[in-house]
């Protein structure tokens, strides 16, 4: 369950039989979905705020891809899964959000199905958490109304259904690993990163342990952390001119 993830040996397939390596298979899919994520966050910027301009979609892309995880998966950890769940999120999001607008026709539906089969089958830890963020963002970004409530559960149900042959058997076998049995289901608070661990961290190999010591990078992006820099003192200036303004003049 926590390692067999189905989409990274579906895409390795075709370049195996082209006789590539498996070093030129890896890098070839590692880039190929560095680009699907940033490509996929840029767009869906451009759906969320269509006011927003090209550098703000771009300095996001940037800070995207600088996040430490994501080098942490790549030259440390190796883990594709984690990587293809990573770059498909955005465009979960992205096709969802496209279902919610009226349309005439079932297109939007169906890409959306596919592309969220395609997300369940990338990463088996990442599809579960990713699910539950999908649905808190339909609850919070969106007013609701019936005809696209039912869209968004048709494509749900159908993109379940499309990874299904992958699903049922990992759930069904779940009780044979030790999945349900890990010190991470018992102990969820304890590996809630603190503010440290979001400032830094090692690039280290193994997964999370309970409590602030860890063995991988947790942090956030420092271009992100410059941005929520630059936001602040762009919100705080116009605050400290109008109180200048306002101060009486000295006698």
């Amino acid at each position: 369950f926590l390692l067999n993830y189905p989409l990274a040996n579906i895409l390795s397939v075709p370049l195996s039989v082209a006789s590539l390596t498996y070093e030129m298979t890896f890098s070839s899919i590692v880039l190929l979905f560095i680009c699907v994520g940033a490509i996929g966050v840029y767009i869906w910027l451009r759906q969320l705020y269509p006011a927003s301009s090209v550098q703000s979609r771009l300095f996001t892309v940037c800070a995207y891809i600088s996040t430490p995880f994501v080098w942490n998966v790549i030259f440390v950890r190796g883990s594709l899964g984690e990587l293809m769940a990573y770059a498909l999120f955005p465009w979960v999001l992205h096709v969802f959000g496209i279902v919610y607008k009226p349309a005439n026709n079932h297109v939007p539906v169906i890409v959306a199905a596919v592309v969220y089969s395609t997300f369940l089958l990338s990463h088996n830890v990442s599809a579960v958490i990713g699910s539950f963020a999908l649905i808190l963002w339909l609850l919070f970004a969106f007013s609701f109304h019936k005809a696209a409530v039912i869209k968004w559960l048709v494509a749900g149900v159908l993109g379940i259904a499309l990874a299904s042959w992958f699903w049922i058997p990992a759930l069904l076998e779940s009780s044979e690993t030790v999945v349900f049995q890990a010190s991470n289901n018992t102990e969820a608070i304890r590996h809630l990163i603190s503010l440290p661990q979001a400032i830094a961290g090692p690039l280290g190999f193994g997964y999370s342990f309970a409590g602030t010591p860890d063995s991988m990078s947790f942090a956030i992006s420092p271009l992100l952390w410059l941005g929520i820099l630059l936001a602040i003192v762009h919100m705080t200036l116009p605050l400290l001119s109008a109180k200048s303004r306002l101060s009486p003049m000295p006698r």
